[in-house]
């Protein structure tokens, strides 16, 4: 069985072999995916545990009563960090900024920017391709959505996950981008995909031609595809960091025609595959941070 239980609200576990003494468990946003939580653990004997599971730290944690409490206390044990990134070198951006600099991107790709009235007619035909895993991410596919007033096409299997998601959107408004998702492919040039754009381990090595061979097999006349990779490890090496923009024109297949009995063939696509310094985890600075807060 799973049983849902709210953030901030507390509730209480009998702990084998400690009788009838109750511990307190409560659970805060973690500002990772939609639902994930830090957990706090309030023992009997007075002290207070801390599990922070996957985490994106930020400075509202300090606003969480009962961790507010444990701290001012000095009753804070012991705490379980997650250290994904727990080495001086992983230091990357705000969350916060990287989203925002996506949806930048998509806006003016897009031709939505300021001066779109005027150069819209000189824009070639762009998809937006925004990979992402199973869960994850929904912040940067509400914030191109809501920016550009467009839908992101999801498949059936990431719809029905999404779904799964809603509910928190007092805690992070995007947990409702179900409600910007379609499952119509034509009907908008934002596709959430898997993150085959791209392999990142050992190093940086864009997928140009699936990503011209997905925009072909749309058959909406795209001329150019950027598929945006938010990853942890953008910055992980130096190569990574001198490639995070890179650009390849596709011919097309030899067997790839404009239409049924013609033998013109289809004009080559514009791939650009960016690496964007985004996580769900938290950079070695803000692991620091809590910490220096947390004063364990």
């Amino acid at each position: 069985w799973v049983v849902e239980h709210e953030y901030g609200k507390t509730f209480s576990l009998k702990m084998k072999g400690r009788g009838n003494e109750l511990t307190q468990i409560t659970f805060y946003d973690a500002n990772h995916c939609p639902g994930a939580c830090i957990v706090l653990i309030q023992l009997p004997n007075g002290t207070t545990h801390l599990h922070t599971g996957d985490m994106r730290y930020h400075e509202r944690f300090k606003s969480y009563p009962l961790l507010r409490e444990a701290v001012a206390n000095n009753t804070l044990d012991i705490v379980y960090l997650d250290t994904t990134y727990g080495h001086p070198k992983h230091d990357f951006v705000p969350q916060d900024e990287s989203v925002e600099s996506i949806a930048d991107a998509v806006v003016e790709l897009l031709g939505y920017g300021s001066d779109a009235p005027e150069t819209s007619s000189k824009m070639l035909k762009t998809l937006i391709l925004l990979s992402c895993y199973s869960i994850g991410k929904e912040k940067v596919l509400w914030e191109a959505a809501a920016r550009t007033n467009q839908l992101v096409y999801v498949t059936e299997k990431k719809f029905h996950m999404l779904q799964c998601v809603q509910g928190h959107e007092s805690q992070e408004v995007s947990s409702q981008i179900i409600h910007r998702c379609t499952q119509n492919a034509d009907e908008t040039p934002i596709h959430a995909i898997a993150p085959w754009a791209g392999e990142i381990w050992p190093f940086f090595r864009p997928n140009f031609l699936k990503c011209a061979d997905y925009a072909r097999s749309l058959n909406q006349g795209y001329e150019k595809v950027v598929a945006f990779l938010p990853t942890g490890w953008a910055h992980g090496s130096k190569w990574n960091r001198e490639h995070s923009v890179s650009q390849k024109t596709v011919p097309p297949r030899l067997d790839d025609e404009v239409g049924t009995g013609s033998d013109k063939k289809q004009a080559p696509i514009d791939v650009e595959v960016r690496l964007i310094p985004y996580s769900e985890h938290s950079a070695f600075s803000e692991l620091v941070s809590f910490v220096q807060y947390l004063r364990p």
